[in-house]
């Protein structure tokens, strides 16, 4: 619920980033990303998607800590599987959108997204060989 509450807090204040105080106090939430570009709708507010980003990335690690809970840590095969979908939809958002200003940080952050899937992808291996998929042991 979280990530979804700073997301409509920082669309709805976006048009506050040019006040210092608001900015000094909240500007975290907006650093590194392109709040220039324009968007799909031709404003010069750019995409609201371009304000997702840390919003996608607090909502991975949330669900990634929800999955270590003891309820679910038995289900080892579907959490992987899980962060690997994850993974992927946050490697799409940033090929698509681009959310950052400079093209490097883009660059980074989706050599960042190739390594965690190539990392899942090493435990999807390791995994299917010693579990069946309802986590019980060979």
């Amino acid at each position: 619920m979280i990530p979804f509450a700073i997301y409509f807090f920082l669309l709805y204040n976006r048009r506050r980033l040019h006040d210092p105080t608001f900015f000094a106090t909240f500007g975290a939430f907006y650093q590194n990303l392109s709040l220039t570009k324009i968007g799909h709708n031709r404003s010069k507010e750019g995409a609201p998607f371009r304000y997702c980003f840390y919003v996608l990335f607090l909502l991975r690690r949330l669900i990634f800590a929800v999955s270590l809970c003891k309820v679910f840590i038995e289900l080892t095969l579907w959490n992987v599987m899980l962060q690997v979908l994850l993974s992927l939809a946050l490697l799409t958002y940033l090929i698509l959108v681009k959310p950052f200003e400079l093209s490097r940080d883009n660059w980074i952050e989706m050599m960042n997204e190739f390594t965690i899937l190539f990392a899942y992808y090493l435990c999807l291996g390791i995994i299917t060989d010693d579990t069946q998929i309802d986590g019980v042991t060979k």
